[in-house]
């Protein structure tokens, strides 16, 4: 929280408005624009990530986290690495491409930092999450390998950068390397692992339509391979194009291409599955960044597919205030909505609050999408007109006040651990049926998965699957102070009335 409202909203506002007196987005510099990306990636969704699949994730399986002090290892390594990345690339290069040589030695360290914090999060992931692997488990052993692989690229990037004489120069390398590297972070490190905590959440937590695992089995291996299809075809394409490789040019553009269609098809597909937009059994506060989180994803993914007769009908040449909505609907849209979504949900059952009685975060809904839709407008606004870059200001203004009551909201929770509010009042239910529906010994999320209709009395009892859904009923209910035989006489009751 603290790395999005400073490196990120706080850092983007500043570049937005030096965008704006420059007229160019590369006023800012493209090293500090740099910096400010990897913050946003690795410090902010990186460290969600990893927060959440060190606590959520075992408790899904119904087992016990691997190696936990080399799990807790992986937070300082982060935070050290980050610090020496982001203020090593933010502070050591000049506007004459000149760079102090300790602050390239202290972003490559940091590289290397961070590289380790990531390394250990997926073996520590992978020895915990073992055979036989479950689909959304998966889809999280993806996700930290293109963390892994990302790290290791991102710093062979930032040493080609380092060779650049002059602005044209670097506006060279940028373009031919920097794509690859952005679709590698946000497509196979951080849109994977997204999916894959949907796909255990959203159907046996809010009650949205379970997708079939093997159509999600295959959709992985698709999406893989269009994104490592992508990641090599355009920067062949470009090298071809400038004569520095042999190569046919529009072969690796229409294999570039075929990726982005594979792709967007298998997000697309993935997306769908869910059912995003119908009725689901429990309405609670975050639903509505769910579902505005699968409208920009939708977006970005029709944006991308569509780039081409942008560029070659549209303006003509490359346009940057289109490619950037377009990553803005993505990580703004989709990547930050699941991000608020998940930790409203989260983080309340973590620290024992009850939903009901919690704000139902209308301002931060208003503020980002509102944002959001600014800035994409704004940007390819700013194709026909780069003295429209001035109006960026306001989008990155309302994205931190729209973050910030996000973060104090979160915080707040967890400086103010309720004590355990559901077992200080008990269930009030009638007598229990002589032959229960449900057999206690099911795990909440596999009762949820059978019996939609028992989804919000999981989540009035504060048993729901977000992070104890593969607890049984009966032990779920002992640790929540509920006595089993009441809740199971609401369970039923709550089947009995959905069939009637």
């Amino acid at each position: 929280m603290i790395t999005a409202l400073a490196a990120g909203a706080l850092l983007g506002s500043w570049l937005m408005l030096e965008m704006g007196r420059g007229g160019s987005y590369f006023a800012p510099g493209i090293h500090v624009m740099n910096a400010h990306a990897h913050a946003m990636i690795y410090g902010f969704v990186g460290a969600f990530v990893m927060g959440f699949g060190y606590q959520a994730l075992p408790r899904f399986r119904g087992a016990a986290l691997s190696h936990p002090r080399l799990a807790a290892a992986s937070l300082p390594l982060l935070l050290a690495g980050l610090a020496a990345s982001f203020f090593g690339e933010f502070l050591g290069h000049a506007p004459d491409f000149s760079v102090h040589p300790l602050a390239a030695a202290a972003v490559l360290t940091g590289n290397g930092l961070e590289l380790a914090a990531f390394g250990i999060f997926a073996f520590v992931m992978f020895r915990t999450l073992g055979a036989p692997r479950r689909v959304h488990e998966r889809f999280v052993l993806a996700s930290a390998a293109w963390f892994v692989l990302s790290l290791a690229l991102g710093g062979a990037y930032y040493v080609v950068l380092l060779g650049a004489a002059d602005f044209g120069d670097v506006v060279a390398r940028v373009s031919a390397f920097q794509d690859p590297l952005r679709n590698l972070q946000l497509f196979g490190a951080i849109t994977l692992v997204v999916f894959g905590v949907m796909l255990h959440i959203l159907p046996a937590v809010f009650g949205f339509k379970a997708p079939s695992e093997k159509l999600f089995s295959r959709l992985l291996w698709l999406f893989n391979g269009a994104l490592l299809l992508m990641v090599i075809a355009f920067p062949l394409s470009v090298a071809a194009r400038r004569g520095w490789l042999e190569m046919p040019m529009g072969a690796l553009r229409g294999a570039y291409y075929l990726g982005v269609l594979a792709l967007a098809g298998s997000l697309l597909a993935m997306s769908l599955a869910f059912k995003p937009f119908s009725r689901v059994q429990l309405n609670d506060r975050s639903v509505k960044f769910v579902r505005a989180a699968h409208v920009w994803l939708l977006l970005s993914l029709l944006m991308l597919v569509l780039e081409p007769l942008y560029i070659g009908l549209v303006v003509g040449g490359f346009g940057h205030g289109y490619h950037g909505g377009m990553r803005h609907a993505l990580t703004l849209g989709f990547v930050a909505m699941m991000i608020v979504a998940v930790s409203g949900k989260v983080v309340p059952r973590l620290t024992g609050h009850e939903h009901a009685r919690l704000p139902a975060l209308h301002g931060v809904f208003v503020l980002l999408n509102l944002a959001i839709v600014w800035r994409i407008g704004v940007e390819i606004a700013s194709d026909f007109n780069p003295a429209l870059l001035a109006w960026l200001a306001p989008s990155g203004a309302a994205v931190l006040l729209g973050l910030g009551l996000w973060a104090f909201h979160l915080a707040r929770l967890m400086l103010t651990r309720a004590s355990a509010p559901s077992s200080a009042a008990p269930v009030k239910a009638p007598p229990p049926p002589p032959r229960p529906a449900i057999d206690p010994g099911l795990s909440v999320a596999e009762v949820a998965r059978r019996f939609p209709a028992t989804v919000p009395v999981f989540s009035e009892l504060c048993m729901d699957a977000c992070c104890g859904g593969a607890e049984s009923v009966a032990v779920a209910a002992e640790h929540n102070g509920h006595r089993l035989a009441e809740v199971l006489a609401r369970l039923d009751r709550a089947i009995t009335e959905a069939k009637a």
